[in-house]
């Protein structure tokens, strides 16, 4: 049985060309039909008036056509279709005259829509002053290479409760970047304008494909995000300890990152220093002089009037 398809050269398909069937042979030979050994490189056959070259074939039938005792022919290059042909050089007539930048976000947006890698890090901003440990959550949007970071503030900190510590943008490498005049951050460099004979009338204008005087910014992409590093955040330097598991799937799928070993974040406790007491000085009674080294105010000594009711008359009836 036969089957032939066409190959998809556009996004519609085209399906079956001939469905899977016996085809016998053209005349006078049509009482008897085709078989594998009527199939060779380089040669034509008819199908139902048709015409078809072979011009090549995979690797598994050039084994089976050897092992049943065909001898294959030379292969040939596929013969250009005259349609693509014509429809290239149409292409090629449809191309700007002018120096043309595409610069197409779409195919971004569409695939990487709704995934965000998220880190968690820390700034440790305790050699200034005031200054402690600050733990952040590092939001990395794939669709557009921004980045947000939020603050997790601990229960009673002190601190106002801020909605973002960085508000979503892309983030300089080199920042803080100085000052730039209006219309020196572009993507494309205008080389010249032309018009008419009025003084306002712009018809067109000319785009410098070097780019001569155009200044760069460099921004953190994905690869330039993993645990242990340290980014700039605007002159604060922070580190990133972990990430969660989407996070680790993406790395380990896009860019083979087997390590994941988190860094701890929280600063360690303090020490506990032990409370001691300086010895009795002979004055007064032991209890007034502890409550001295308790407080700057001392206050005399409380007895447990209840625990004296209690037990006062124990002694006496044992020296009795």
């Amino acid at each position: 049985m036969l089957l032939l398809q066409e190959p998809v050269l556009c996004p519609l398909h085209h399906g079956l060309f001939i469905r899977r069937h016996r085809i016998s042979l053209p005349p006078p030979d049509d009482d008897r039909f085709y078989t594998v050994y009527h199939f060779n490189v380089n040669t034509d056959i008819v199908f139902y008036g048709r015409t078809f070259k072979i011009y090549d074939c995979d690797a598994f039938t050039r084994s089976f056509l050897r092992k049943i005792g065909v001898k294959l022919n030379p292969p040939r290059q596929c013969p250009e279709d005259p349609y693509m042909k014509t429809r290239r050089e149409k292409l090629d007539y449809m191309g700007p005259l002018r120096p043309y930048q595409s610069f197409d976000t779409l195919k971004q947006f569409l695939e990487y829509d709704r995934k965000v890698l998220r880190f968690f890090c820390v700034w440790d901003d305790s050699c200034s002053l005031f200054g402690d440990r600050r733990e952040l959550i590092l939001h990395y949007f794939l669709s557009d290479d921004t980045v947000e970071i939020k603050e997790v503030l601990p229960h009673n900190s002190g601190r106002d409760a801020m909605s973002l510590f960085l508000q979503r943008r892309k983030l300089p490498k080199y920042g803080p970047p100085g000052v730039f005049q209006p219309g020196q951050l572009t993507d494309q460099t205008v080389l010249n304008v032309y018009g008419g004979y009025s003084e306002n009338r712009v018809y067109g204008y000319l785009l410098d494909k070097y780019n001569l005087g155009k200044l760069d910014q460099e921004f953190y992409k994905d690869t330039d995000l993993s645990i242990g590093t340290t980014i700039n955040v605007w002159g604060r330097k922070v580190l990133l300890c972990d990430c969660d598991d989407f996070t680790k799937t993406y790395y380990r799928t896009k860019y083979g990152i087997e390590n994941f070993t988190s860094i701890p974040c929280k600063a360690p406790p303090p020490p506990t220093i032990e409370r001691k007491f300086p010895p009795y000085t002979g004055f007064g009674s032991e209890e007034d002089s502890l409550r001295s080294c308790i407080g700057l105010m001392p206050t005399p000594h409380q007895r447990n009037f209840k625990k004296f009711m209690e037990f006062d008359r124990c002694l006496r009836e044992l020296l009795f």
